[in-house]
């Protein structure tokens, strides 16, 4: 199966894998050995089939991968395929995946293929969302790519002042040398965005969809006060109450989101005008990174790749990124394995 194959040939796989598993290992009277096989089992097919999989095979020897997934679809003993299982060495559920089925696999054939054509279908998702992307995209999403694919600081500069934003005017009283840094203070309170030593490379990419949720969101608000609906009352800001949702205030922001590096330096952060959204962090890094960095924590990584994926898979896919959700909220999460971070620790060493 080519990386281009149909949903229909994908499920065919992965229903081929489910039902060749069926009474699939040994008797054992150890009930934690039998539910080690079938967890190794169930993150594999989740991984491959539960959710669209972009970008499987993070840092990863893409053609070490294909050569092992056409082995296995070609039905080569496992004595050959063995040694290529170090190209998957970075995805933990794969090669455990296939060390513990890999004598079923010999025997059986069609497992052998089922699980081959699995593997080569997700080398190819990443290039596939892009063509469909490009295919079927708005005519504004296509010129935003077009517009600031390859970019820097001047451009930007110079699109803002043909759209009429000139640099922000700061009152201030300084010596000919902090100019510069009292103006890029100035337009870092106005947006609201403090980047040092990162300037903005593309124009800010608004999230459409995100933007008709929220005036829905506010028309529903609305409608609530205005039929006389008892609104409940909330603790004073100084009183010691720990909750998720932000009070509106005009003197205050919702909140700050922060952008670090894996060894804690601060790159950046930017007044929230709502609450944080994956929206937000795709936009933030597509306008200050010429590309995505290699890997990206988040609490919820998850939807952040959808949203990129959706949005600028031109910018994603040049990068490879890898998106994980951090150790302190993945307790809560269900998606795909392909976002936990213990799953790829070569990766994600250090961080």
């Amino acid at each position: 199966m080519s990386s281009s194959s149909s949903d229909s040939e994908l499920g065919a796989s992965a229903a081929a894998v489910c039902s060749l598993l069926t009474e699939f290992f040994p008797p054992t009277s150890n009930p934690h050995v039998e539910i080690d096989r079938w967890r190794k089992v169930r993150i594999f097919l989740a991984a491959m089939t539960a959710e669209p999989v972009f970008n499987l095979f993070s840092g990863c020897d893409r053609i070490g991968v294909e050569v092992l997934a056409r082995a296995l679809i070609a039905g080569v003993p496992s004595r050959e395929w063995l040694p290529l299982v170090k190209t998957v060495k970075r995805v933990v559920f794969i090669w455990q995946f296939l060390l513990l089925v890999k004598t079923k696999i010999d025997q059986l054939p069609l497992l052998s293929r089922a699980v081959g054509e699995l593997l080569l279908f997700a080398l190819g998702t990443d290039a596939d969302a892009l063509k469909i992307w490009s295919e079927k995209a708005p005519a504004d999403a296509r010129a935003y790519r077009d517009q600031w694919k390859v970019t820097n600081p001047e451009q930007y500069k110079s699109w803002l002042r043909s759209i009429g934003v000139e640099e922000a005017v700061s009152h201030l009283t300084c010596g000919e040398r902090s100019k510069e840094r009292v103006t890029e203070q100035a337009n870092e309170v106005r947006t609201g965005q403090v980047w040092p030593g990162r300037e903005a490379l593309r124009a800010y990419l608004e999230d459409k969809t995100a933007e008709k949720e929220r005036k829905k969101a506010a028309k529903k608000r609305a409608a609530r006060g205005g039929r006389g609906v008892k609104v409940k009352k909330r603790k004073a800001w100084e009183s010691d109450d720990c909750r998720h949702d932000y009070p509106v205030s005009v003197l205050r922001a919702p909140g700050v989101m922060t952008f670090m590096c894996g060894c804690g330096y601060i790159l950046g952060f930017e007044l929230l005008r709502e609450m944080d959204s994956p929206a937000h962090v795709v936009a933030a890094l597509a306008q200050r990174f010429h590309k995505f960095p290699r890997v990206v924590y988040f609490d919820t990584a998850c939807q952040a790749q959808r949203n990129a994926v959706h949005r600028i898979p031109w910018l994603l896919h040049e990068a490879m990124t890898a998106w994980f959700i951090d150790r302190f909220h993945r307790c809560s999460h269900h998606c795909s394995p392909v976002f936990n971070a213990d799953q790829y620790p070569i990766l994600t060493r250090g961080h």
